[in-house]
C-alpha cells in the first residue's frame, strides 16, 4: 500500500507483475516526456487520486495497456491533453470527478474503445458541444452531475442526450432563476429559446418578433 506516503514518484521496488496499485493522497510528479509508470505493465487497477496533477500530458499512460481501472478524482486536472489516455484500449472504468475541467477534449476519450463507466462529476463544465455528447454516446456510464451547468438555449442538445438516457440529478447553477432545477424537466421557455420557434419563409424578424411578444 503506497496510499499517503509523500511520494514524488512511483516505486521502483514494488513487483513487477502487480494488478493493482494504490498511490493516492501523495505528491506525485507527471512527467512532461514519457510514461508516469515504466516498471509495471501487468496493472488492472490505478488509483492516482488526491496528487496535484494538474494536468496529463500526452501519453502519460501508453505503456499501461492492461488497465480496466483508473482513478484520477481530486487531482486538481484542468487540462486534458488529446492524447492524455493512448494505449488504455482496454480500460473500462475512468474516474475524473471532483477536478476542474471546464471543457471536454472529446479526442482524449476517442481511443477509449472499452470504456463503460465515466465519471466526470464535480468538475467546473458549464456546456458541452453536440459532438461530444454523440461520442459520449458510445459510453453506458456517464456522471455530469455537479458542474456549474449553464441553463440556456444552448443546454438544449444536453438535454435532451440526458433525457434519451433518462438521467437524474444533473441540474442548473445558472442563471440565477434556474439554479437548482433538473435541467431534464426544463421547457424551451425556461431556457429563453422563445425566439427560436419555426416560422414561415418570408416572414420578416420584426413580425416574428410581434408574434413572438403577442403569445408571451
Amino acid at each position: 500500500d503506497c496510499k499517503g506516503k509523500s511520494l514524488l514518484h512511483a516505486p521502483t521496488s514494488l513487483p513487477r507483475n502487480i494488478t493493482g496499485l494504490d498511490l493516492s493522497f501523495n505528491y506525485l510528479v507527471v512527467p512532461r516526456h514519457g510514461t508516469l509508470l515504466m516498471h509495471f505493465p501487468s496493472l488492472r487497477s490505478l488509483n492516482l487520486s488526491s496528487n496535484a496533477l494538474l494536468a496529463l500530458s500526452p501519453a502519460v499512460f501508453s505503456n499501461l495497456g492492461t488497465l480496466r481501472l483508473l482513478d484520477l478524482s481530486s487531482c486538481s486536472i484542468a487540462y486534458l491533453h488529446t492524447d492524455a489516455f493512448k494505449g488504455l484500449e482496454n480500460l473500462h472504468t475512468l474516474l475524473l470527478r471532483n477536478n476542474s475541467l471546464q471543457e471536454l477534449e472529446v479526442p482524449s476519450f476517442l481511443m477509449l474503445k472499452a470504456l463503460f463507466h465515466l465519471d466526470l462529476r464535480h468538475n467546473a463544465l458549464v456546456s458541452v458541444d453536440t459532438l461530444s455528447l454523440q461520442l459520449m454516446d458510445a459510453v453506458p456510464q456517464v456522471r455530469l452531475e455537479g458542474n456549474p451547468w449553464v441553463c440556456d438555449c444552448t443546454v438544449h442538445p444536453l438535454q435532451q442526450w440526458l433525457q434519451r438516457r433518462q438521467a437524474v440529478q444533473v441540474t442548473c447553477a445558472s442563471p440565477p432563476g434556474l439554479r437548482g432545477r433538473e435541467v431534464t424537466a426544463l421547457d424551451s421557455q425556461d431556457l429563453g429559446c422563445w425566439m427560436k420557434q419555426r416560422f414561415p419563409r418570408g416572414v420578416s424578424t420584426a413580425q416574428q418578433i410581434t408574434v413572438t411578444h403577442s403569445n408571451s
